[in-house]
């Protein structure tokens, strides 16, 4: 399933997780690459409680720069299994983990000498900075015009369709697109893709979550699953978490629309994305003025 269904790999690690079976650790060491920290966060447990070690430097490497991406408030989880898989450590305290971290990195450059980096700069794949005045002139004069089908694949790939639905493809956990382009203007697209935070319906609100372990996420909320709160994450995955281990939650001013979306794409990309969220169908008013 988790080779079958690319799409849901961040799901189907996250339940393996909790089960934590040596026949999936292949699983969890290749989940340690997910952008998802939920997903790198729940791949370092279950890890951390099988009895197995590494025979060479790939799960390293990538149980390193999971690490460096979890960040303060769970990287010391990654430093932890680290230390079991190896059996040592470099004697650093919790709050010191960006230290240790130094360390490992170096010694597994020195244990791998002929293995790809473990720094995490080195593997990440350099990005824009665009900015709504740069993409706004491109798309009102060159990036006018765009591929409605090479832009149905970049919305699937910018995760769009998980959240968004426009005509049949995608999914309709968040507003429907279909009907955009007659409600809106090209500006007013792209200031909503580029500001995802600055108008959010009530409908579509966040909540800033607090656990007892330590972890802050942004979330909106689904229907409750009994003992547990069922999350959707920024990344349009969702995951459980038990009522029992929430510490506080508010409303959040930060929409679970990730900023940035647009950063890994092309200009020419960006033209074909408009081009599709333009091509859904056009309200149709009904005979009254009122629309259906």
């Amino acid at each position: 399933l988790y080779d079958d269904r690319p799409a849901e790999r961040d799901t189907v690690a996250r339940a393996l997780a909790n089960f934590q079976n040596a026949r999936n650790w292949a699983i969890f060491v290749r989940a340690l690459d997910s952008e998802n920290k939920e997903t790198v966060r729940a791949a370092v447990k279950a890890l951390t409680g099988i009895d197995q070690k590494p025979d060479g430097p790939a799960a390293y490497r990538a149980a390193i720069q999971a690490t460096a991406r979890l960040g303060d408030q769970t990287a010391w989880d990654g430093i932890v299994l680290l230390r079991q898989w190896s059996g040592r450590h470099f004697g650093h305290k919790k709050n010191e983990w960006r230290a240790e971290l130094g360390k490992w990195q170096k010694w597994y450059a020195d244990t791998y000498p002929d293995a790809p980096s473990a720094k995490l700069a080195d593997a990440v794949k350099p990005q824009h900075n665009w900015t709504y005045d740069q993409l706004l002139a491109y798309l009102e004069g060159d990036g006018r015009s765009g591929s409605v089908e090479s832009g149905r694949k970049v919305f699937e790939k910018a995760v769009c369709a998980k959240c968004h639905k426009l005509e049949q493809v995608g999914q309709s956990i968040g507003p429907d697109l279909t009907t955009l382009a007659s409600r809106f203007k090209r500006k007013d697209i792209l200031e909503a893709i580029i500001y995802p935070s600055r108008v959010i319906s009530d409908q579509y609100k966040s909540y800033l979550i607090a656990t007892k372990d330590g972890r802050v996420i942004t979330a909106m909320k689904a229907p409750d699953d009994g003992d547990n709160y069922v999350l959707l994450l920024s990344d349009a995955t969702t995951i459980k978490l038990a009522k029992s281990d929430v510490e506080e939650m508010v409303e959040g001013k930060q929409s679970v629309m990730p900023d940035g979306l647009l950063n890994q794409f092309e200009l020419r990309e960006i033209a074909d994305l408009f081009a599709f969220l333009e091509s859904g169908k056009a309200v149709v008013p009904a005979a009254n003025g009122q629309n259906k």
